[in-house]
């Protein structure tokens, strides 16, 4: 292959040692941080819940939420997304 680009080179950087970083490979990467905002925070834990059940999460230093966009919730839904979020992260 003629040399990577700069995503290849990140990619290769965060994967197991010996990763094929070619186009159309399915890799795995060790992430930086994992995060998720506000109202999308409840889906995260909705379909870590399906995929994984009560397994705990890989690196919990590496796991956040943030509720930058609406700090107090403004409105039920958004308590009630950000409260789902809240007993998640106790629960790891």
């Amino acid at each position: 292959m003629a040399g990577q680009t700069i995503i290849q080179k990140i990619f290769e950087s965060h994967s197991p040692a010996g990763t094929d970083v070619t186009q159309g490979n399915i890799i795995w990467l060790d992430l930086d941080i994992r995060s998720a905002r506000d109202f999308a925070g409840a889906n995260v834990v909705k379909n870590y819940r399906a995929h994984y059940g009560d397994a705990p999460v890989a690196d919990k230093a590496k796991t956040c939420f943030t509720f930058d966009l609406v700090v107090p919730p403004s409105n039920i839904p958004y308590a009630n997304n950000q409260q789902i979020c809240r007993i998640w992260a106790r629960e790891q």
